[in-house]
């Protein structure tokens, strides 16, 4: 039927991924901070994203099943606002990885960026049906279904996301 089974990694394959990872970072630290720890600093990556992005664009032209890489990469697009860009990114990573219910829940961030509340919906569904302590993911249904004005559906998820978001609580009342 076409779909691409899930497989299971070995350890030696993520121990590698994360080696070359790894080799990546400590570049990027080597050229932009003192420690790996500074090289998550939201600071110094908000002054270098240009640079960190083509390395990670080009680790993951080379090795596009490594999710860390896709990961990252995706955030960082996100953070300059290419959304287009990242929601292939993210897409990339789930061919290779379509049991993590975050890059689900990341493109579902990306289509609610890009308005395409359609898609953001499927994704946000995905994610809550991978990790159902997901309430993240009930919580922006919730956000969608309220925008657009359906206040039932919006009152349902949001009550779905109050076991992990109490900032959701008050979303809840406005919708019921």
């Amino acid at each position: 039927n076409g779909e691409v089974e899930p497989t299971v990694k070995s350890i030696e394959l993520v121990e590698k991924e994360m080696e070359e990872l790894l080799v990546v970072l400590n570049a990027l630290n080597e050229k932009f901070g003192d420690t790996p720890e500074v090289l998550f600093n939201r600071e110094i990556l908000d002054l270098k994203k240009e640079e960190a992005t083509e390395m990670l664009e080009n680790l993951v032209k080379n090795k596009p099943d490594c999710y860390e890489a896709s990961c990252l990469l995706g955030e960082l697009l996100c953070e300059q606002e290419r959304f287009k860009e990242a929601a292939n990114v993210y897409q990339q990573a789930l061919i290779y990885n379509p049991a993590e219910w975050d890059l689900y829940y990341n493109l579902g961030i990306v289509y609610t960026r890009l308005s395409d509340f359609q898609m953001a919906k499927e994704m946000y569904e995905k994610a809550a049906a991978i990790n159902h302590k997901m309430y993240g993911a009930n919580y922006n249904l919730g956000l969608i279904a309220f925008i657009q004005r359906d206040f039932d559906t919006a009152e349902k998820f949001f009550e779905n996301s109050l076991y992990g978001d109490l900032e959701a609580m008050s979303y809840y009342q406005l919708a019921k």
